[in-house]
């Protein structure tokens, strides 16, 4: 009891004199691609799927408008009973909606299917999907050599970029990635959405590794830092 007394005590120094948000903001950073962009260059922006808030395709959006790229390509994920009760439509297409109300040209947005109208149950189907695609079709103009921008969560950024690297090994195409409102890597445990995703983002990490193996040399993330001034919000 005593010993928990003064753990609790040394703890709320260590947070009253401002050492304890660096220690909490590791886990988010280790997680987060907080790099901007360095240039605009890029063939796509790829908005992953899993989220409908929004904030993945804010982000995009905003890429976009910069002139990152000149198209926007997403997913289709699996369906929902919203969608096949015809309650709602696919998440792909709400995306693209979104995306219009945004500032995006409809005609700049490609939604893609795998073989067979297939849709994506994880992000290495979509990482497939997105490569069978992109070699099936010519690259933009000037946007050689080929690359990609993934646009996601904050803490989903790395094991994207991951799992889009192994995928597209070999493929001449390269993979970057962005984070969607990465300002929350600094009060991730402040906020319910953010700290179920760090938690559930280690599970997952966790569950790739051991049914994939450890990221290769031009596989693993690089060390992320804080926010950068004029990212994506």
């Amino acid at each position: 009891m005593a010993s928990a007394i003064v753990a609790a005590l040394v703890l709320t120094m260590v947070a009253f004199l401002g050492g304890l948000p660096p220690i909490l903001r590791l886990p988010a950073q280790l997680l987060c691609v907080c790099e901007a962009p360095a240039d605009a260059s890029y063939e796509a922006i790829v908005i992953m799927m899993g989220e409908v808030e929004g904030r993945r395709v804010e982000a995009a959006a905003e890429y976009f408008r910069r002139g990152v790229a000149k198209r926007i390509n997403i997913v289709q994920p699996e369906s929902s009973l919203y969608e096949e009760y015809g309650v709602l439509r696919g998440q792909a297409f709400l995306a693209r909606d979104l995306a219009v109300r945004l500032g995006v040209p409809e005609d700049r947005i490609h939604i893609i299917y795998g073989k067979d109208m297939a849709r994506a149950t994880s992000s290495f189907e979509e990482a497939r999907y997105h490569l069978a695609y992109l070699q099936a079709g010519a690259p933009e103009s000037g946007t050689e050599p080929r690359k990609i921008l993934l646009v996601t969560d904050w803490f989903h950024t790395s094991r994207a970029r991951w799992i889009f690297r192994r995928v597209f090994a070999g493929s001449g195409i390269d993979v970057d990635a962005a984070a969607a409102r990465p300002e929350w890597v600094a009060k991730w445990w402040t906020d319910e959405y953010a700290f179920i995703g760090v938690f559930n983002e280690y599970l997952k990490w966790t569950y790739y590794l051991l049914k994939y193996g450890l990221p290769k040399p031009d596989e693993r993330p690089s060390p992320a830092g804080p926010p950068v001034p004029g990212s994506a919000r």
